[in-house]
């Protein structure tokens, strides 16, 4: 717009000058000099606004360039973590492998029927407790004012121990014994017994939960347990899923212990508060800990059985 406007009043001054006589024309060449060294200013200002916008442009896109550099050093780092991640799960799914524990507490299983003794970290806990034999023929020790109620799932049994009383020292437990057995029809599957197997496909089952937000498997080399492994869980109860009143909404614990035995298997399983003191894990501990072998597996008919690859056979 200078420019122009300079060329107008340019073309208009030398129309007067040429009017007014000769004397003038130095006056105009002058004005014509400084027009043209205006414009050449001009010309060399606009070049430095290009040069400049230009240099920004490359600066921009030598900084763009580093950003998407540094993007993809963020993205190849949180791919390489996630396919290293990947491969963990996987291995431990594949090859059912797991670390090997000892038992969390140790419980004195020749205690009398009616207290519940057992050791952690080196000191011992007694408490008053009673013998209680499940209608599928394990027997458990529970806490005196303690409830036993029963779940049907298909053919499946679960019997849940629970606690009422807000006042209880133990209000918050839940503790489920769960005969997992399999089923063709009405009639018991069996199988060879295979511990990595089961562990696998139950620690699937468990650590892909909406609510599972730390999961460790662990393999019990202990025989004074007929457990085979346990998981230990961390979670949040907010989360939809099954919630006793005082877990729901809240941080919780769970332990899950298993049996695998031709039929299927038994999961003994404690949740409780996540907030809970060290002797109330330990007690829920040494109660699902208190669980013995014995059953009604020994005690089947032959004709309840049905082998489980014949049944696949059948199919």
């Amino acid at each position: 717009m200078n420019l122009f406007t300079k060329t107008l009043l340019f073309g208009a001054t030398s129309l007067v000058l040429v009017a007014c006589g000769n004397d003038e024309n130095n006056n105009n060449n002058n004005s014509a000099d400084n027009n043209e060294n205006e414009t050449e200013q001009t010309d060399n200002t606009n070049v430095n606004v290009d040069d400049n916008n230009n240099n920004m442009n490359n600066d921009n896109l030598d900084s763009n360039n580093t950003n998407n550099e540094d993007n993809e050093g963020l993205n190849d780092n949180e791919a390489n973590e996630n396919e290293e991640g990947m491969e963990n799960n996987a291995s431990v799914e594949e090859d059912g492998d797991a670390d090997t524990s000892e038992l969390p507490v140790t419980v004195d299983h020749e205690a009398g029927d009616d207290e519940l003794v057992f050791e952690k970290d080196g000191e011992e806990y007694s408490h008053s407790a009673e013998v209680y034999e499940t209608d599928f023929g394990k027997e458990v020790k529970i806490l005196e004012g303690m409830d036993a109620d029963y779940e049907e799932v298909g053919n499946q049994t679960k019997a849940h121990f629970t606690v009422e009383d807000e006042d209880h020292e133990m209000y918050g437990l839940t503790f489920t014994v769960h005969e997992a057995f399999s089923y063709d029809g009405d009639e018991i599957m069996v199988s060879d017994v295979d511990v990595e197997r089961s562990m696998t496909l139950e620690s699937s089952l468990i650590e892909n939960a909406g609510h599972v937000e730390s999961f460790e498997a662990y393999e019990i080399e202990d025989d004074s347990t007929p457990f085979h492994y346990f998981f230990e869980v961390e979670g949040d109860a907010s989360k939809p899923g099954q919630w006793s009143e005082a877990i729901s909404g809240n941080d919780y614990k769970q332990y899950n212990f298993f049996e695998v035995v031709e039929e299927g298997r038994y999961i003994v399983t404690i949740q409780f508060p996540a907030d809970a003191d060290e002797e109330f894990e330990a007690t829920a501990l040494a109660m699902a800990l208190s669980y013995g072998p014995e059953g009604t597996t020994a005690d089947l008919d032959e004709e309840e059985l049905v082998d489980e690859e014949d049944a696949d056979g059948d199919e």
